[in-house]
Order: C-alpha cells, then sequence, then structure tokens
C-alpha cells in the first residue's frame, strides 16, 4: 500500500521506537516504527516535525501496518534551522492535533500540505495565521466577515467583535466591548476566513497588522476551545 501523508504526532514506545500517526486526505493512520529513534535507522525522518512524505506500507495479512520505506515530498529537515519556520511547524502541528479529532482531521489535510510547502518562501506570520483561521473555520468557530455580525450592514465596518463572531459596522460599535480595526486589518481579517487552501502561497501580509490579528485569533480560539496553545511563546517571537 502507498499513502502520500504527514507525520502529526510521534509516541514514543519501547526502547528506541515509536507509535507513529499519519495524516492522509482521507484518514489518520497508526503504525509502529521499531528503532526509530536510532541514528543509523533508516526511518529517522518519521522523527522530524511534520514530515510529508510518500509512505509504502508492506502488504501484510494482518491488520497492522508495517512501514517499508518512505520518500520525502517536502523535506521539513530543511526549516530546522531557521528559528522562524520551526516555530511555526511547531505550532501548526499543535493546531492540527489540538482543534481536530481524529475522526476530523483529515479536513485540514489540504491546508496542511499546502503550509508546509508555502513555508519554503511564503511569509511565516501570514501562514500560521491563515492556517489558525482555516482551522478555525473547519470547527465552527469561522467569524462572519460578510457583514456586520450584530445589524447586519455591509457599509461602514470600522472593527470586530470576537465575542459575537464578526465584523462590526460604525452604528454598532461600542468601544469597550468591541475591538477597533483599520481597514488593511479588516480586509486581512476576511481575506483569512474566505480564503481557499490553493491561496495559501500567494498571501503575504504586512507583519504588524497580521501580528495583532494573530494574537486576537490566539484569544479568540481559546474562548472557544478552552485550549491554550504551548507553542504560543514561540510565535510571538517570530519576526
Amino acid at each position: 500500500m502507498n499513502v502520500k501523508g504527514v507525520v502529526v504526532r510521534i509516541t514514543p514506545y519501547k526502547e528506541n521506537g515509536a507509535m507513529i500517526n499519519v495524516l492522509t486526505n482521507d484518514s489518520l493512520l497508526s503504525f509502529y516504527a521499531r528503532n526509530v529513534y536510532k541514528l543509523n535507522d533508516k526511518n529517522i525522518l518519521l522523527t522530524t516535525p511534520l514530515m510529508y512524505a510518500d509512505f509504502t506500507f508492506s502488504d501484510n495479512k494482518d491488520k497492522f501496518l508495517t512501514l517499508k520505506e518512505l520518500n520525502p515530498i517536502i523535506d521539513s529537515r530543511n526549516y530546522m534551522n531557521d528559528f522562524n519556520k520551526l516555530s511555526a511547524l511547531n505550532f501548526i502541528n499543535e493546531v492540527t492535533i489540538r482543534l481536530f479529532s481524529e475522526e476530523d482531521m483529515y479536513q485540514v489535510y489540504p491546508y496542511l500540505t499546502r503550509v508546509i510547502e508555502a513555508l519554503n518562501k511564503g511569509n511565516v506570520l501570514t501562514l500560521i495565521t491563515a492556517y489558525l483561521a482555516s482551522a478555525l473555520k473547519l470547527n465552527g468557530y469561522g467569524l462572519n466577515v460578510d457583514s456586520c455580525v450584530i445589524s447586519n450592514s455591509k457599509q461602514n465596518i470600522v472593527g470586530v467583535s470576537y465575542l459575537d463572531g464578526g465584523l462590526v459596522s460604525k452604528e454598532a460599535f461600542i468601544a469597550n466591548e468591541h475591538k477597533l480595526y483599520s481597514k488593511n486589518k479588516i480586509l486581512i481579517l476576511r481575506s483569512l476566513f474566505k480564503l481557499d487552501y490553493s491561496q495559501l502561497f500567494t498571501l503575504d501580509f504586512p507583519n504588524n497588522d497580521v501580528k495583532e490579528i494573530l494574537e486576537d485569533l490566539l484569544v479568540y480560539a481559546y474562548d472557544q476551545t478552552g485550549y491554550r496553545f504551548k507553542s504560543e511563546g514561540l510565535i510571538k517571537k517570530i519576526s
């Protein structure tokens, strides 16, 4: 059996071994990799965060998968010496395994593979913010960015209410409850929650604007899910 997939979880098991979870376009596969933590083992690539590869499994009569070989499609080892990209990989990985159940994780697969590839040359802050927004949307926590979430007006949009879940018009804006956004930040927020995964290659927003939106989305994600990302401290240092 041959599949394309991304290593999303590595759980050490027994001496030098690990249970590996690989996300594909339609499921989450699990298998045991013996001696994977030995430096000279051929499958040591499995220990690299978000390794995107072709996986070949032996044809066994039993129900357990046995890895025969893997060949990288996007070798994430190339990101290991770049603080920004390494921090991004950790955050993307955490978003993937924390915001999705094992049954539903396949939904984010096209976004995951595209963002891994786009990290090679793209704006790191833009990409991780877009990935978080996409994950929230796929989980039913997308913001209403088409009109004012309170009045339904499409005119004079001046800010956002994360409590109400969308953009806010000038007439509905309450200073102590809503966040005032510049026109550019409103455009960015709209783009983030309306994007298709194919657009991840072309996104590039100013870091100052997208950084504020990212911090707001981190708070929003916590309010909606109750989960605070352990990698928040790292991504806030991305320049």
